[in-house]
């Protein structure tokens, strides 16, 4: 069993920075158009597949950031402004977390 969630943890780490690509073209997007529902969604997309896997894989801190920012877009509670800086956090801990 331990090899298999080393292996598990591996995948996920390796996906971490095509998910930081996916995540930062969208804040770049939103940058322009705090609005735009298409950066939005790929933001909220992106932390839910995060939240999902990465607390269960040993990740705790990159799982509660990811689902605090995917709960606050599927509720619209607040605006992209708001979310920002949990989401620049978010991504600066997937950048490192392979050191």
């Amino acid at each position: 069993m331990d090899e298999v969630l080393r292996q598990l943890r591996a995948k996920f780490v390796m996906s971490c920075q095509e998910r930081l690509e996916t995540l930062s073209a969208a804040a770049e997007d939103l940058k322009v158009d705090a609005e735009n529902s298409d950066a939005l969604a790929r933001v909220r997309r992106e932390c839910h597949k995060i939240a999902g896997l990465a607390g269960s894989l040993g990740f705790a801190t990159i799982g509660d950031l990811a689902e605090e920012i995917d709960i606050n877009l599927k509720k619209n509670q607040l605006a992209w402004a708001q979310i920002e800086p949990r989401a620049q956090e978010l991504m600066a801990r997937l950048a490192n977390i392979g050191d």
